[in-house]
């Protein structure tokens, strides 16, 4: 299961965010920053950035948000909640903070 979250695509700069759940149920955001802008800024022309959840975290999530929001009863209905409030520029960044607040077990990488 995968979906975009958020592309942009401006003369200086692209930006592709996604998420997926993959055949073992671990769960991936990914993001990736391209173009000359990242070069002034990074030093390289891309910037890559993923948080990765386990399915024993991942299931601890969907069933704390749902606590709140209690149409999360399903991997799908987890990546649908994810895709109405995390289509922005600042997914990876907000989804960071929300895991971080609930204490959810993740793994973070970043490139470069």
């Amino acid at each position: 299961m995968h979906i975009v979250l958020f592309e942009e695509s401006r003369k200086d700069i692209q930006i592709s965010i996604s998420a997926q759940i993959d055949t073992n149920g671990n769960f991936t955001l990914k993001g990736m920053d391209a173009g000359n802008l990242v070069k002034q800024m990074k030093g390289d022309w891309n910037y890559e950035y993923n948080i990765g959840i386990k399915k024993r975290d991942k299931e601890i999530l969907i069933k704390e948000l749902a606590l709140e929001n209690p149409d999360i009863k399903s991997d799908a209905d987890f990546m649908h909640w994810l895709k109405l409030k995390y289509s922005h520029n600042e997914a990876y960044s907000g989804f960071a903070k929300l895991l971080q607040e609930m204490k959810i077990g993740h793994e973070v990488f970043i490139w470069p």
